[in-house]
């Protein structure tokens, strides 16, 4: 079994309060803010992984043609 760490956190009253009232749902306040983190860094490593794959798109196939881009927004977004 993982080893667990208890941390304190900060949060001001209205953050408290949004907590309080999800937390009978979710199983108490720990477990909001244990899924409120494995959330949060799923988000991070999504992110990084996303940077990882146009850094490399962008050494494979080039950098932006900022020409194609303006003819891409005047057909798509005009």
């Amino acid at each position: 079994m993982a080893k667990t760490t208890t941390l304190h956190i900060r949060v001001d009253e209205e953050d408290e309060q949004r907590i309080d009232a999800i937390q009978e749902e979710f199983g108490g306040r720990s477990e909001v803010m244990r899924l409120a983190l494995a959330q949060f860094l799923a988000n991070v490593e999504r992110r990084k992984e996303t940077r990882e794959f146009i850094n490399d798109w962008s050494r494979e196939m080039g950098g932006i043609d900022e020409d194609e881009v303006a003819e891409m927004t005047a057909k798509y977004f005009s």
